[in-house]
């Protein structure tokens, strides 16, 4: 069976594939796919010199002289959202949106003197309507014998939020959702302009994937036989034609469309020869591929692992050097705290014991300044003056776009003067990650462990492993 699938503002070069403008377009519940792009959407407004535009940016149509254009585009989203409804929930489609940034919206009143009865019309007025219900845990409750609440989540244009958000670094990808093919096929391509982060639109989705910090570019959200996929666009270089026919195979893999979704239930009474031979050596070659899958992903976090650490070589700032560094101290046998544990503004906070670990870290393309001792030196003051007993460590990258082993002095002198009036341990990444191959390389021995502890404890100068002359 053949798909009719419906192009809405993009792919308009694929002939084989009706595509039509938003506006223009026929009724969506003709096709079992829409593919639509919503970038465009607001332009009806956002160009239109018929519109008001105020001092604040905001943009106005006021009924009592719009000649209808108000009405018109009101009417058209509310049958948009019925469309895509119908499509989903009715016939089991996909709707595909490319999650755009939302333009500045439109704002419909009867006159200027009635603002306060405002309609608002956004680039994703036409999404569909629709409850739904989850189960979660009371906030901040952790106990197991807490029973999980029920909760309802009012997916509706009125309540879409997203947060612009530039960037090309895709993070986590779910391997077994059925657009996963789609990240890995154009990972070069795929650029996001806007997250997701309502909590609650998460909580009843699939998130597909996430940039690097953690936010979600792609989801699904289920209309109960129907999907609705918002993915992050590609960039105009890649070839449309593989674009296209990526996408295709993510939708067919998602409908499971072979064998046709509709098969008589009389049909499992006519097999053909050598059938089930075929179908259990099917299914014991899947269960063999999802061992080895289970084994390949464990293999592969355990290099990410690694990776993460090589980090410590040439890596900057608080979602790229600073995990590094927490991950480093604590293979070492420090007891380092998350972020979200504590409150202060630290890089890195350890508890041993009554000791209060306080470090700064700082990546940079030129030597560590005198701004981080100063930062380091206020925390750790404020700390003591609290009444904990308290040690200073700064670690620095500098010159971190040079090989390691070429790199120059990489704090300045009144940084170095800084640290040791005050007795913090000063300690290049260089430094922390030949301690930890060094760890690694030799078992991960307990006694070697506590003696690097140890000496980073009471270290008052520079932290150098080949001092320690452990070989």
């Amino acid at each position: 069976m053949k798909l009719k699938i419906l192009c809405i503002n993009c792919f308009e070069s694929k002939d084989q594939i009706q595509h039509f403008s938003f506006y223009e377009s026929p009724s969506f519940i003709d096709y079992d796919v829409l593919i639509i792009d919503p970038q465009s959407i607001a332009e009806a407004w956002t160009t239109n010199i018929n519109v008001e535009k105020f001092s604040d940016g905001t943009i106005w149509s006021f009924s009592v002289n719009d000649a209808g254009f108000g009405n018109f585009l009101k009417q058209l989203m509310n049958r948009r959202s019925e469309e895509t409804k119908l499509l989903l929930e009715k016939t089991g489609g996909i709707v595909l949106c490319f999650l755009r940034a939302i333009d500045e919206p439109l704002n419909l009143a009867y006159s200027n003197y009635e603002k306060e009865s405002r309609t608002i019309l956004h680039t994703y007025s036409w999404l569909p309507v629709k409850d739904f219900y989850y189960m979660s845990k009371p906030k901040g409750i952790r106990s197991n014998d807490i029973q999980n609440t029920l909760n309802e989540y009012h997916f509706s244009p009125q309540y879409f939020f997203l947060k612009n958000r530039v960037g090309k670094e895709i993070g986590k990808v779910t391997k077994s959702h059925p657009f996963s093919q789609y990240f890995a096929a154009l990972k070069d391509a795929i650029y996001f302009e806007a997250v997701i982060n309502d909590p609650k639109l998460i909580a009843v989705s699939k998130p597909i994937a996430m940039n690097k910090v953690g936010e979600i570019i792609a989801l699904e959200l289920p209309f109960n036989q129907g999907k609705f996929i918002f993915l992050p666009p590609f960039s105009d270089s890649v070839d449309i034609s593989k674009v296209f026919g990526v996408l295709i195979d993510c939708v067919r893999k998602a409908l499971q469309w072979t064998p046709p979704l509709s098969r008589p239930i009389w049909l499992k009474d006519y097999s053909l020869p050598e059938e089930e031979i075929l179908k259990n050596k099917l299914r014991e070659i899947e269960k063999e591929i999802q061992v080895m899958e289970q084994k390949k992903e464990g293999i592969q976090s355990q290099i990410d692992e690694l990776e993460l650490l090589k980090g410590l070589l040439y890596e900057t700032g608080k979602y790229g050097l600073e995990p590094a560094v927490r991950k480093a101290f604590r293979i070492i046998g420090f007891n380092v705290l998350e972020p979200e544990d504590y409150e202060r503004p630290y890089d890195l906070y350890i508890e041993e014991g009554d000791l209060l670990i306080i470090g700064e870290v700082e990546g940079t393309e030129k030597q560590v300044d005198v701004e981080k001792y100063r930062q380091l030196l206020d925390y750790v003051t404020e700390a003591t003056v609290e009444g904990h007993n308290c040690k200073g460590i700064l670690i620095g990258n500098g010159y971190n776009n040079i090989e390691p082993t070429k790199r120059q002095e990489q704090f300045t002198d009144q940084t170095i003067r800084g640290c040791e009036s005050q007795g913090y341990c000063r300690m290049t990444t260089f430094e922390l990650f030949k301690t930890i191959r060094f760890i690694l390389a030799n078992g991960q021995k307990p006694k070697l462990k506590k003696l690097l502890k140890e000496t980073i404890i009471n270290c008052s100068g520079e932290f150098n492993l080949d001092d320690l002359k452990l070989n």
